[in-house]
């Protein structure tokens, strides 16, 4: 993997910006990742010429939360009270930044990795198995105290994604894909992680390719049709955390994400009150209380990274092993998805998928290599092309 690397000016950044990075200047095992990473370094390409366009950067230069990560020695279990120590010292050291400036920081926003930066040969390894986990291109970035400095490692496609507004989502990144027949397509979640950038405005295009969202359409509808989603929840319990976390959001906002929506055919409803209204009774009528916490503990988030890595494990020995057992019956699939129109061999009890090489749909995923499929580039739409139906065209 290719990481490039580059001593960051802050003489340039935002004032608060500035701030949090003095107050975490003299950390060890730490690393800065999400929006106050972009932004640094997006000031930072600026000042050597690059241009970006001044309504994103005015996005970007919002600061609400501040994203970490907590290096760690151990297995996580072993590391808890390790962690939960650095929580505590962390929040100390930006206790009067956060409260002023209204920023979030809590449990949610720093992520436990077990790594190491001591020397050279782990700092490699632990930078690329942080770069390779991150959800989209454009966040491949951190930000690392070095020498009372603060150095930048990104990699190639988050500094052209940067510079091109681009949102595409990686395969690397935790519960952001799942497999169709043998193809990549966004999970909830990952629809979820790429649409927000997008309705946000932190992107000015996504590459999401048509087949994709039909095919994820028709999966909802087949749970739906067998009673383990309600009808209406196109983006899982997804949906729900949209109504909510955009609840209070400006007018704008919640008429982008309406319109989003509208255009991609997750939803008919015309506004967003009526979204969040049919998305909180589909969750009353489906399933337990959502509890939305205004302060997650690190705690918590360790416990549900726990949770989720042993379910994460229980699911795939239980698919190798009916795999293992199963007498194939073979359908063929004709994917019309791209200019390769694959013949997919899946069987009909297990989702065993047979094939000589690698799908190029899964390749361009991998390789972040969008320029390959530019046709599947969307910029976001007008409310012109929402209100004469012009939706997005979706391949059959």
């Amino acid at each position: 993997m290719k990481i490039y690397k580059a001593e960051m000016d802050l003489s340039i950044v935002p004032e608060i910006a500035r701030e949090v990075l003095k107050r975490l200047g003299q950390e060890r095992n730490l690393a800065i990742k999400g929006g106050l990473a972009r932004l640094v370094l997006l000031h930072n390409m600026i000042n050597v010429g690059k241009y970006i366009e001044r309504k994103r950067m005015e996005i970007e230069d919002k600061i609400h939360d501040i994203d970490i990560i907590v290096l760690h020695s151990q297995p996580l279990a072993k590391s808890r009270d390790y962690l939960l120590e650095k929580e505590t010292a962390l929040k100390g050291m930006l206790s009067s930044v956060i409260s002023e400036k209204e920023i979030r920081f809590d449990g949610r926003d720093i992520e436990p990795v077990r790594g190491s930066f001591k020397d050279e040969c782990k700092k490699t390894k632990t930078l690329a198995k942080i770069l390779r986990s991150r959800d989209l291109t454009f966040n491949e970035v951190v930000l690392v105290p070095e020498n009372e400095k603060w150095i930048a490692y990104y990699t190639p496609r988050c500094w052209r994604d940067l510079i091109n507004g681009i949102g595409m989502l990686t395969s690397g990144g935790w519960k952001t894909i799942r497999y169709d027949a043998g193809r990549m397509v966004p999970s909830n979640y990952g629809f979820f992680r790429l649409l927000r950038f997008w309705v946000e405005g932190r992107v000015t295009k996504i590459w999401l390719p048509s087949w994709m969202i039909k095919v994820h359409l028709e999966e909802m509808n087949r749970l739906q049709k067998k009673g383990l989603l309600p009808e209406g929840a196109n983006l899982g319990r997804y949906g729900r955390i949209i109504a909510e976390e955009y609840r209070d959001a400006e007018p704008q906002l919640r008429q982008r994400w309406i319109r989003a929506l509208n255009y991609l055919g997750f939803t008919d409803l015309p506004s967003f009150e009526l979204f969040a209204k049919e998305q909180e009774l589909l969750d009353t009528f489906k399933y337990q209380e959502f509890s939305f916490k205004e302060e997650v503990s690190l705690s918590e988030v360790i416990d549900k990274i726990l949770e989720e890595r042993r379910q994460k494990e229980k699911d795939r020995r239980e698919r190798k092993s009916k795999m293992m057992s199963c007498e194939h019956k073979f359908i063929e699939i004709n994917c019309n998805g791209c200019p390769q129109r694959c013949k997919i061999k899946k069987c009909v009890f297990c989702n065993y998928v047979e094939n000589d090489k690698e799908f190029l749909c899964n390749l361009i995923f991998q390789t972040g290599d969008w320029k390959r499929d530019v046709s599947s580039l969307i910029a976001f739409p007008s409310w012109r092309q929402i209100k004469s139906n012009t939706t997005l065209q979706i391949t059959s």
